[in-house]
């Protein structure tokens, strides 16, 4: 097997390492404290039950927050921290200190964290809510499409109408149904691009901001955290467009058929083969025809698709 292949399989490293597979999230009177809870789900379950996060979130809450003073049967899970405020500068830690610094208002379950949007009043934590199962990629790759988005405010200021006016608007195009992310592949970057970085390390935050950032569709608001490593860690790397996978049967050719003296039937047998097809829309000058034209003094054209074909054997590596 070619080495460059050994990035297409589970992340390895901490450098281009996937976003949490499901927060438990931590609303304080001066934080929001984003806790990995994917430790906590059950193997093989799917991001689109339910049940799924009910169960995790119950099991993390039961661990962490229990009273026993008995240190951690394991390494706590990564948290990442966001203050209040406008300038705001979150950070990372395992210290499980931060879940008592202060009282907990309410506790949301995400699916995964999108980052920050200005609003009028003041900066929102913009989470997945809820999702769908839209498909698969090669190794059975689960790819799911938002179905509903949560906007969290991140201040004390008075929730604004022109708040209500834009944060509706994002929150409509979110959940259109074309908003897709895979909880074990990046889907914004070509699996050409990805095998074709030297070492297999496309998703490096130096690499990244040359291979894939620009089908990154959430990228702006993941952006606004400031720290491109925590961005790159913690928000689901999302494309706007379509994905879909069927399954052929190919037959052999008729000089295989034909085989050498002695072959059997089972020759003709049919090869299983799947095709997956995958379209990521850019973010630069994306918008609706009417008035996104041209193209602009960086190369960057209207509404530009990138069009992506993967053929894979069944039951291969």
């Amino acid at each position: 097997m070619d080495s460059r292949t050994l990035s297409l399989s589970a992340s390895t490293s901490t450098t281009n390492a996937l976003p949490p597979r499901g927060l438990r999230v931590l609303v304080m009177q001066d934080k929001v404290i984003l806790q990995d809870i994917g430790s906590f789900r059950k193997p093989a379950s799917r991001a689109d039950d339910p049940n799924c996060w009910i169960d995790a979130v119950n099991a993390a809450a039961k661990y962490y927050d229990s009273s026993s003073s008995a240190q951690p049967r394991q390494t706590p899970s990564s948290m990442l921290v966001i203050p209040f405020g406008d300038d705001i500068q979150p950070y990372e830690t395992q210290d499980l200190r931060e879940l008592k610094s202060g009282t907990v208002s309410h506790t949301l379950v995400a699916t995964g964290f999108l980052g920050l949007l200005d609003l009028p009043s003041g900066k929102h934590l913009v989470l997945i809510k809820d999702v769908k199962h839209a498909g698969f990629l090669p190794r059975m790759r689960k790819v799911y499409c938002v179905t509903g988005v949560s906007i969290q405010p991140l201040h004390h200021n008075e929730i604004q109408e022109s708040d209500k006016q834009v944060g509706s608007a994002v929150v409509k195009l979110l959940e259109s149904g074309y908003l897709l992310y895979s909880e074990d592949y990046d889907l914004s970057s070509s699996l050409q691009k990805q095998i074709a970085e030297p070492g297999g390390n496309a998703h490096s935050v130096g690499n990244y901001r040359r291979v894939g950032k620009g089908f990154w569709w959430t990228w702006p608001m993941a952006k606004s955290l400031q720290d491109d490593a925590l961005a790159m860690k913690w928000a689901q790397r999302t494309i706007y467009g379509y994905i879909g996978t069927c399954r052929l049967n190919i037959m052999p050719s008729s000089a295989n058929l034909a085989g050498t003296k002695g072959s059997t039937v089972a020759s003709s047998t049919p090869n299983p083969v799947w095709y997956s097809l995958i379209s990521r829309r850019s973010r630069y000058r994306a918008g609706v025809r009417f008035i996104t034209r041209g193209v602009d003094s960086n190369g960057s054209v209207a509404n530009f698709v990138e069009t992506e074909q993967v053929v894979w054997l069944e039951n291969t590596e």
